[in-house]
């Protein structure tokens, strides 16, 4: 973390304090988001598989009459 706060001060922007807790906020937000997409693409998958799968034991069955 510390090299990119001096890569960023070597560009001429001043790092206060507040800055570095904004940069590192943004990092985590940044990160949290990525992971909770892929996430989202992963497990909506599985469970998507396995509701096929078992839709008939929750699904009305229309074709019963």
């Amino acid at each position: 973390m510390q090299e990119l706060i001096s890569q960023i001060a070597a560009l001429g922007i001043e790092i206060t304090p507040t800055r570095s807790l904004m940069i590192i906020f943004g990092i985590i937000l940044f990160t949290a988001v990525v992971v909770h997409l892929i996430l989202h693409k992963v497990v909506l998958r599985a469970f998507e598989k396995r509701a096929l799968a078992s839709s008939h034991l929750w699904l009305p069955n229309h074709h019963a009459e």
